[in-house]
């Protein structure tokens, strides 16, 4: 009895396996398509210094030679995860100080995303005499940026998390007010700007949506097994489907040309080393890297970063995004992404952006090196 009972036994415990083994590798299989990376496919390659901060970026008010300074600098590489909700935060602390008188003249210092949408918060609120000043307002990190819609590349304090959660949802809701051509100010033509598509993780944890799904306004994601055209490669990964895609280029173009009808004015100057030098008593500091030395913040991180713009590619087969770093190294080497990006007033066919690299150095240093590495890892990825 003992022995039949033992046998029983083994074979309950060998069916549970098999279905507990086919209940685990029940997942839906989905085909991408992978980007063509032949030499010819390659249009331009980028490199890049995303402004991070140690511990959170700076969002305050400080006094500085009897100047009001309201700080929004250090996002590293979620700018554009952050800048609607960083934006509101610091214009509310102003508010705060001056509730009523919103003739002042205001300047921003800084013309990149985060900069673009202080002023587009306090156009928001009222304020009338508001004057971006920069180096450049062309060609910037902002431009270069991917468009995930996710916090990446940037520091924590996990004192922060939660309003630093906020700021994510309250960006999601944003752009996808204007993906769906809901936004009351910048509905025209929203597909050039903003999608809505699947974005693909190694997993839930390194994605950094979950608060975004846990508010509910993004549905949850799904295991699910992902193979590339033609390859033999499955892997095991996770999908949002309701990702947000930022064509960045093409958005800091649409904020810039809403800004400038709206009479904000746009003035270029020389680098600056003092807000003594600026006429404005009331400055939103929008300086990314520049912050390092305009305000001495030794907590400035400069994290370097590697993209590869491509060509002749078949933008209807490239609706989807892609973030896998769970090969990352030490060196900063082993990410592989991939988004939909364009720039502005380029052929149709000139569609991609792959990486990428997240070094801690103020130096692009050998960037041919990075550039051949990247190129190598994305061909072994997606083949």
């Amino acid at each position: 009895m003992l022995y039949f009972s033992s046998v029983r036994l083994l074979i309950i415990l060998f069916c549970c396996g098999l279905v507990c083994s086919f209940a685990n590798n029940n997942k839906e299989r989905r085909i991408l398509n992978p980007p063509n990376l032949d030499e010819s496919c390659v249009n331009c390659k980028i490199s890049d210094i995303r402004p991070m901060r140690q511990g959170t970026p700076r969002m305050e008010i400080e006094t500085v030679d009897e100047k009001m300074i309201i700080h929004n600098y250090g996002h590293g590489g979620s700018g554009w995860t952050l800048a609607p909700g960083s934006a509101e935060y610091v214009v509310s602390l102003f508010k705060a100080e001056l509730p009523h008188d919103t003739r002042k003249p205001l300047a921003i210092l800084g013309a990149g995303v985060i900069g673009l949408f202080t002023a587009y918060e306090l156009l928001k609120q009222g304020y009338t005499d508001i004057t971006i000043l920069a180096e450049q307002f062309e060609n910037l990190v902002s431009h270069h940026a991917g468009g995930l819609l996710a916090p990446v590349s940037m520091s924590n304090d996990i004192q922060k998390k939660d309003l630093i959660d906020k700021m994510g949802i309250q960006a999601y809701q944003f752009y996808k007010a204007v993906a769906t051509g809901q936004h009351k100010d910048l509905c025209e033509h929203p597909h050039e700007y903003c999608r809505i598509m699947p974005a693909y993780f190694h997993d839930r944890d390194s994605s950094g949506l979950e608060p975004y799904v846990a508010a509910k306004v993004m549905k949850s994601a799904t295991d699910v097994e992902v193979q590339f055209k033609d390859s033999l490669k499955v892997r095991d990964m996770v999908v949002y489907d309701e990702g947000i895609f930022i064509n960045t280029a093409s958005f800091m173009q649409l904020l810039t040309n809403y800004l400038r009808v709206q009479k904000v004015k746009f003035n270029q100057i020389k680098q600056l080393t003092s807000f003594q030098n600026i006429s404005q008593h009331y400055i939103f500091d929008c300086t990314g890297m520049g912050s390092k030395k305009l305000n001495g913040d030794e907590q400035m991180v400069p994290v370097a970063g590697h993209l590869i713009m491509l060509q002749r590619q078949d933008a209807k087969k490239l609706n989807y995004m892609l973030l896998d770093s769970s090969e990352q190294t030490d060196k900063g080497i082993g990410t592989v992404y991939l988004f939909p990006k364009s720039f502005p007033d380029t052929p149709n066919d000139y569609v991609g952006v792959i990486g990428g690299t997240f070094i801690q150095r103020d130096v692009l240093e050998e960037p041919e090196f990075y550039y051949e590495k990247l190129m190598e890892k994305s061909r072994t990825y997606f083949q």
